[in-house]
């Protein structure tokens, strides 16, 4: 059982230092539910990423 959490919990990080560098950088042509990544403002995109890949160490 402890594996197996070590694995997810790997997985976990993984996930969110992904998502935290997709607010870096913004790729083109995201799907409709996804668009309001665009009008966020450059400080908040770099806070919540910062925030996301930080939060994959803890």
């Amino acid at each position: 059982m402890n594996i197996l959490l070590w694995v997810l919990q790997v997985l976990l990080g993984f996930y969110f230092v992904f998502v935290g560098v997709t607010h870096f950088i913004i790729p083109p042509g995201l799907p409709a539910p996804m668009a309001w990544m665009y009008e966020l403002s450059p400080a908040l995109h770099v806070f919540s990423g910062a925030a996301e890949i930080l939060g994959a160490w803890v």
